[in-house]
């Protein structure tokens, strides 16, 4: 692993840390309703790697898969 990818990672990870701090105890359509109040909702969504699906606990699975296919995608796009 080179030295940018190393930073970058360290970057990304104190990110999420300060992310996960403002959903405070949100469940995730909530918090991304919050976050999207005022800006462009599906923007928001790709910057954050969030798949444009129903959010809802009870739609985990689609979600999860989908979101997945999002991180590897990313992955693959930083990684090459």
């Amino acid at each position: 692993m080179n030295g940018g990818l190393i930073i970058r990672f360290i970057i990304f990870k104190c990110w999420m840390q300060n992310e996960n701090m403002s959903k405070n105890d949100k469940s995730l359509k909530e918090w991304v309703d919050a976050q999207t109040k005022n800006i462009d909702k599906d923007k928001f969504l790709e910057n954050h790697l969030i798949p444009d699906v129903d959010l809802e606990l009870d739609n985990f699975e689609e979600y999860f898969e989908k979101r997945k296919e999002l991180l590897i995608k990313e992955l693959k796009k930083v990684l090459n």
